[in-house]
């Protein structure tokens, strides 16, 4: 049995149709696909099991909570250089969405 924790991840925060959780959870979506070619990592949950599936991409910070980490620190040209490159490799990716700071709290189900 796990913890409820935090997953703090840079980038863009995808919904996924039902019909491509399975792509997602096998590695084969062609956003993970391309992620992954570009060097971007990916992260995919839902909240609850009323919600729908989402699909991280970019770079995780952090995963915060009782069974993961407890604190974590970054300094501003870290977190610059982070977001430059996360930027770049998306625009390689083709993405021309903005990425943003993302705090998710995962509930244990």
């Amino acid at each position: 049995m796990g913890a409820d924790s935090v997953v703090v991840f840079y980038g863009l925060r995808i919904i996924l149709d039902q019909d491509d959780i399975e792509a997602a959870e096998a590695g084969d979506h062609p956003y993970v696909v391309a992620a992954q070619r570009v060097g971007l990592q990916t992260y995919w949950d839902r909240e609850s099991e009323t919600k729908p599936y989402f699909l991280m991409i970019g770079h995780r910070l952090a995963w915060l909570g009782p069974e993961h980490h407890t604190q974590m620190a970054l300094d501003r040209s870290k977190v610059t250089e982070l977001m430059e490159d996360v930027q770049r490799k998306l625009s390689l990716m083709g993405a021309r969405d903005t990425p943003q700071l993302h705090l998710q709290y995962k509930f244990d189900e």
